[in-house]
Formats: structure tokens, C-alpha cells, sequence
């Protein structure tokens, strides 16, 4: 781009569209709902990165993230008990979806799947949905930022 006319067609990106378009993208909400999960959620963490415990763990001092029923509830069913993961069956999981808005989005899950409010075990500071800093940074440049340079380069060579 050798003149000011070069770019013109920068200027009249619009920015927000594509944010939108970017985030409406089935791969991204995948990747997003993935970092969740599997890089928070199943190491025991929260979006606010903290250690996940129950209220009820807390109040026995079980040794545990959990209290000592569910302890023993979950090694009967072969499952690990050293991180609260919200992942008994996988119910909870199947129902994450994120919503996108105008230049945004929101992972979104049914807190009553299993007919009772999950969140009535844990302290109401915990934020399950969402992603912590780090995973946020990481999502952003590993998975948004290549679909967003995609749409952005199609959004200026019309």
C-alpha cells in the first residue's frame, strides 16, 4: 500500500460484524466451550481461576473437594474425587452452548438438568461458565484471532 487510497477499505470494515460473524462460528463455540471444560472445569477450577470445593466438603474438612457421600458415591462409580469437575454423567456438560450478542458471547448451561440447581452446593462466588485469564488469552490468539484474520481479509478484498 504505497497510498492513501490503499486503504480505504479498511476504514469501512465494520468491525463489530465481524466479531459477530467470527463468534457465530460453530468451531469457535466448540473451542470456547472445550477451554471451559477441559482446561478449567476438569482440573477443578473456576472462570475466576479458583480451586472448586463444595460447601459441604468445607463444613466436614473431608480432605476432599467434596463432601465424604458424594467421596464415596463417585469412587463406587470409578470416577476421581480430587477435583470438583461438575462431570457425574455428562448431562451437565452436553447442555453448554454459548449465546453470541452483538460483539460478544456467553457460555450458557442448564443448571437444573439433573433437576435441582448444581449451584446450591457451592459458595455463590464461583463462576463455572467462562474463562479464566490465561485460557481466555490462550482461546483468543489459538482459536479466535485465525477465524477472525479470515473474516477480516474476506471482509476487505470485496
Amino acid at each position: 500500500m504505497d497510498k492513501f487510497t490503499d486503504y480505504i477499505n479498511l476504514l469501512k470494515v465494520d468491525y463489530n460484524k465481524i466479531v459477530k460473524e467470527t463468534l457465530q462460528d460453530e468451531s469457535i463455540k466448540k473451542d470456547m466451550i472445550e477451554f471451559n471444560q477441559k482446561e478449567q472445569l476438569q482440573e477443578g477450577i473456576d472462570s475466576n481461576d479458583k480451586v472448586i470445593e463444595t460447601i459441604a466438603s468445607k463444613e466436614q474438612n473431608s480432605g476432599y473437594p467434596y463432601s465424604k457421600f458424594t467421596v464415596s458415591k463417585r469412587g463406587a462409580k470409578g470416577l476421581q474425587v480430587n477435583r470438583v469437575d461438575l462431570k457425574d454423567t455428562g448431562a451437565f456438560y452436553d447442555t453448554f452452548e454459548v449465546e453470541v450478542r452483538n460483539d460478544e458471547s456467553e457460555i450458557k448451561a442448564n443448571y437444573n438438568v439433573h433437576g435441582e440447581d448444581i449451584r446450591d452446593n457451592f459458595d455463590s462466588s464461583y463462576d463455572f461458565l467462562g474463562l479464566t485469564d490465561d485460557n481466555l488469552e490462550g482461546y483468543t490468539w489459538q482459536d479466535l484471532f485465525p477465524v477472525f484474520a479470515k473474516n477480516l481479509q474476506k471482509s476487505i478484498i470485496k
